[in-house]
């Protein structure tokens, strides 16, 4: 499936499988008249009552885990977020903003937006080959600032050297360890290029069911200790998850049983001769038929 259809259908199906848990998710969840069948009987749900910002947090858990397993194929959609929304944001502050003047404040942070956008694409792996001019660009200031850094003590007099705190020593050691790090990243094609390489390649490892239960089990415990103030983040992030491989599932592909190796058995949920090719009309049907299969399925479950 195409990375659209993998956030549009792992969030929206991660929000209603919310809904339904929401009793043994969240203390405070009420019950609800929201839907009526055919014969008009009320179907009463049991609903969260939650602030705007949990429930924007648990759209976005359940997005990013509905686009993680594809962060095996350099270049998905997954991988180019933060370029594209970085873009966007450049235009509009520009647009918007009267084309702040260079140098200005809201010019730098413009500029600054836009640059770790850009970064953050290289380090995941945006460039899928056709684009390499902007990402060895970034590499080579990298290097530039790295270099820099590290010259920054040869260039003080030895007296300023010996007098520089251990809090500033250590900071900037931290500082060089970072950009390191994402020089590598970006001069190795980014994370994707790496996962892509292991056995299984696209719909490898990141697909396989147990990988995906666990990150699910993961997201289950440690979502309440480590966001406390956001209930239900780790198990939004941990269902999109399992969406991705469930609607992957569905293509003629399939996703690897177990884990991947050189010959591996395929998992697939639909028969061979309904089974999705990627981007062609078999997932604009599945597209057509998925929300009216979920709302069949909130009628059929509402209690």
């Amino acid at each position: 499936m195409l990375g659209r259809t993998h956030l549009i259908f792992g969030t929206t199906t991660t929000l209603a499988a919310v809904t339904f848990f929401a009793s043994g998710l969240f203390p405070t969840a009420g019950s609800h008249n929201l839907i009526y069948d055919l014969q008009g009987t009320p179907h009463t749900l049991t609903v969260p009552s939650l602030e705007p910002i949990v429930w924007l947090a648990l759209a976005f858990a359940a997005a990013v885990g509905s686009l993680l397993p594809d962060i095996d194929q350099p270049g998905s959609l997954v991988t180019r977020i933060p370029a594209n929304r970085a873009r966007d944001f450049r235009r509009a502050g520009i647009r918007y903003g009267g084309g702040p003047v260079l140098g200005s404040p809201a010019r730098l942070t413009v500029d600054a937006v836009s640059a770790g956008g850009m970064v953050a694409s290289a380090m995941l792996g945006g460039n899928s080959g056709r684009q390499r001019g902007p990402y060895r660009l970034l590499l080579i200031v990298l290097a530039i600032l790295a270099a820099s850094l590290a010259a920054m003590f040869r260039w003080l007099p030895p007296r300023q050297a010996l007098t520089l705190s251990a809090h500033t020593r250590h900071s900037v050691a931290f500082l060089l360890a970072c950009i390191a790090v994402v020089a590598g990243l970006i001069a190795a094609g980014g994370i994707a290029h790496l996962i892509n390489r292991l056995p299984g390649h696209h719909r490898g490892f990141t697909h396989a069911p147990a990988v995906g239960l666990a990150l699910t089990a993961a997201g289950l415990i440690l979502g309440p200790s480590l966001f406390p103030a956001l209930p239900g983040v780790g198990a939004a992030f941990g269902i999109g998850y399992l969406t991705h491989l469930a609607a992957d599932a569905m293509t003629i592909k399939g996703i690897p049983l177990w884990l991947p190796g050189q010959h591996r058995p395929s998992l697939h949920l639909l028969p061979p001769h309904v089974r999705v090719q990627t981007g062609s009309a078999g997932e604009t049907v599945f597209n057509f038929v998925w929300p009216p299969v979920l709302i069949l399925l909130v009628v059929l479950t509402g209690r």
